[in-house]
């Protein structure tokens, strides 16, 4: 049997993991933006960590749109070098950023990273099989959802996706 704990416990915690979470930030963000570091070898890591925590703290944010926009535009920078080693990963964490957004225009962005990385595993530009597999089932799925929120259950009129 799975006990819960106190809900007064749970809101401690949940506070606490939230100032985990700005602490991260604002050491990720002090890292990437000083542009001390853009030459290390952990430089896209900690950029594309920047991204997540972005994304995280905007799915629990009031106006989650504007995390969700930075987490965006921290994925867009992996996303412009290929030969970064968080290539792919933030080619799937943008996709999935936007596919949360929920606008007609964020959605059919997002169709459009998760069919290169279907792509991608296709082709075997993504050298790590399971990774492939791993990636093309998800956007398989993300991408189905994507045209499901573009197009509910109207099936007269044009897809929009």
């Amino acid at each position: 049997m799975i006990r819960r704990p106190p809900r007064s416990t749970q809101s401690r915690s949940s506070a606490a993991s939230d100032v985990y979470k700005r602490q991260a930030l604002n050491a990720y963000t002090e890292l990437v933006d000083s542009g001390l570091y853009a030459n290390s070898p952990l430089y896209d890591e900690a950029l594309y960590r920047l991204g997540t925590l972005y994304f995280l703290l905007g799915s629990d944010a009031d106006e989650s749109i504007n995390y969700y926009n930075e987490a965006i535009r921290r994925f867009d920078i992996l996303v412009n070098k290929p030969e970064s080693d968080y290539y792919y990963h933030s080619l799937y964490q943008r996709g999935w950023v936007k596919l949360n957004s929920g606008d007609e225009t964020a959605l059919q962005s997002a169709i459009i990273d998760f069919t290169k990385l279907i792509e991608a595993a296709d082709s075997e530009e993504i050298k790590d099989p399971y990774l492939a597999s791993d990636y093309k089932i998800n956007s398989i799925d993300n991408i189905a959802y994507a045209l499901v929120a573009l197009d509910g259950i109207d099936f007269i009129s044009p897809a929009k996706g």
